[in-house]
């Protein structure tokens, strides 16, 4: 059993790569090179910049921001299933 910080939740390998690798690391599947490739876009849009700021900024600087925006926060979802992959 994995034991995680705080409120980390468990997360497939490719939010894992797409979040923490260096853009451009090879990787030896073509398949886990396009999600993480994918991943990494849906990362920088939407509501996920907003969650990954709030996470990892300066607190000083957040510290009101992350108090009246944590309830919106604290229910985003999002799916972690895999898209069907093209042909």
């Amino acid at each position: 059993m994995v034991k995680r910080v705080g409120h980390e939740k468990p997360l497939p390998a490719e939010y894992v790569f797409a979040d923490y690798m260096a853009p451009g690391t090879p990787l030896p599947d073509e398949r886990l090179q396009a999600e993480v490739t994918r991943i990494r876009s849906e990362l920088a849009t939407g509501r996920f910049p907003d969650l990954l700021d709030a996470t990892r900024a300066p607190t000083p600087r957040r510290f009101w921001y992350n108090l009246v925006g944590a309830p919106a926060r604290t229910a985003f979802r999002f799916s972690t299933v895999k898209a069907p992959c093209p042909s």
